[in-house]
């Protein structure tokens, strides 16, 4: 019996990069869980409302993946850029469409939404934001179009020859155009405290050193002095939000670009968190509306537990169903 629930770390080793993806989808599967559970707040299990309050690491965790991905794809493959804009549309542009379309027709099945032509085209095409937890998509979504942009520019003109200083500058410069972006939303002292972006830019940094420095972070005496200082960090800034949320977001990159180094196999939880590492992008964007659907009562449970595990079940077939329509459409 202990063999099936024993926990294997296999240590860093030969095909590292081959697992990379696996391991990312670990982790991409334990902060869809907590999105998740972060945004049920029906529920007044105190567990539940412990994990509830990790959401913004959670996103820091997709953000913190997505910008070291999105600069070790530019550097690693060749011509990564070409068909970029085609790939993002049809891999997230599209379903972010799509979920719009749904979340809208749930409001206007409450009535909650007042149909205007010009304002239902911009809320689906996401100029106006519909659904408001899917603000994250949106800065994902133009941090990446800047870095392209950048880097065809930087391509076209041979702006910097050197390859190294050139990824460090178009990564810096994304990073500064979207805070211009954001400053005329809110404060730019709330954007570098709470903005949880952040985290993707830092991402996009280990990316970068992880790629030039393939050993970095495979040392042990770097590692467990991070760990240290990581754990130290944790514990005693929790007296200043704002630093915390700010600090937390280049912890947390940090200890994902060392953990990225192993691999590894859980024996029961495997496949769920891997299965949810790869429909983290559908749960991302179906889970509040079908969650607006049990809160309207249009399945009225008092049992929390049943609520939680026929939610999570609606969930995963409307991700599953959602998935095949996208592929559809883009096929």
């Amino acid at each position: 019996m202990t063999k099936y629930i024993k926990i294997s770390i296999i240590t860093i080793g030969e095909n590292m990069n081959k697992n990379n993806n696996n391991t990312f989808d670990y982790f991409k599967g334990i902060a869809t869980l907590i999105i998740i559970f972060t945004h049920i707040n029906d529920i007044t299990n105190p567990f539940i409302k412990q994990i509830s309050n990790l959401g913004y690491i959670a996103v820091s965790i997709f953000f913190s993946i997505s910008g070291s991905l999105l600069i070790e794809n530019f550097i690693n493959k060749k011509d990564y850029e070409k068909d970029f804009i085609t790939k993002k549309l049809k891999r997230i542009y599209l379903p972010y469409c799509l979920s719009n379309i749904f979340y809208i027709l749930i409001l206007i099945i409450f009535k909650d939404y007042n149909i205007n032509i010009i304002n239902l085209i911009k809320n689906i095409l996401g100029i106006n934001i519909v659904n408001g937890y899917t603000w994250y998509i949106n800065d994902l979504l133009i941090t990446q179009l800047i870095f392209y942009t950048l880097f065809i520019i930087a391509q076209k003109y041979k702006i910097i020859k050197n390859k190294y200083l050139k990824y460090l500058t178009l990564i810096t410069l994304t990073y500064i155009l979207l805070i211009i972006l954001k400053v005329n939303n809110t404060s730019l002292s709330f954007i570098m405290c709470n903005n949880l972006a952040f985290s993707l830019f830092i991402g996009m940094l280990l990316g970068h050193i992880k790629t030039y420095n393939n050993n970095l972070f495979q040392n042990k005496s770097i590692k467990y002095s991070l760990i240290l200082i990581i754990i130290s960090l944790h514990l005693f800034l929790n007296y200043n939000q704002n630093i915390y949320i700010l600090i937390s977001q280049i912890l947390i990159p940090i200890t994902i670009s060392i953990l990225i180094q192993y691999k590894f196999n859980f024996k029961i939880f495997n496949n769920l968190l891997t299965t949810l590492g790869k429909y983290s992008l559908e749960v991302y964007l179906l889970h509040i509306p079908i969650l607006i659907l049990y809160r309207n009562k249009i399945i009225y449970i008092t049992n929390q537990l049943t609520y939680t595990i026929l939610y999570l079940i609606t969930l995963i077939i409307t991700c599953y169903i959602f998935r095949k329509i996208n592929k559809l459409i883009t096929h």
